[in-house]
């Protein structure tokens, strides 16, 4: 339960689902060992569904190349909270599973290939 930290990079370790969660004196990082979801651990969707819960409209997901529709739903609960979402396109990924799963389900609002990720990250930054 570790507080977040602007300018702080958090990666999920292996075999835990990352989560946020707004308390009284923070925002913070919640790791578990919930069941898998969409055959992995850790999932995105948890950390794209509680991210938009948090953040509402300020927060943007990003999906890139990999397989299975992880993240999906993460995608469509952002959306619902007026969020922004990034997708890698077809033609830059190894696999288009993760980004082809919100592309089917028009749960995005940027298409691209990983340079122009790169750039916008930059501009956000």
């Amino acid at each position: 339960n570790e507080a977040i930290e602007a300018g702080k990079v958090y990666i999920a370790p292996g075999n835990y689902h990352m989560s946020i969660n707004k308390q009284s004196d923070a925002v913070r990082i919640h790791l578990d060992q919930k069941p898998e979801r969409n055959y992995v651990r850790p999932a995105a969707d948890y950390l794209f569904e509680s991210a938009a819960d948090v953040y509402g409209e300020k927060t943007f997901g990003i999906v890139l190349t990999g397989m299975g529709e992880d993240g999906r739903e993460g995608c469509i609960r952002i959306k619902q909270n007026k969020g922004g979402i990034y997708i890698q396109d077809k033609e830059s990924c190894t696999v288009f599973g993760m980004p082809g799963a919100v592309f089917r389900d028009g749960a995005y609002d940027m298409m691209g290939n990983v340079e122009q990720v790169q750039d916008l990250l930059k501009s956000m930054i």
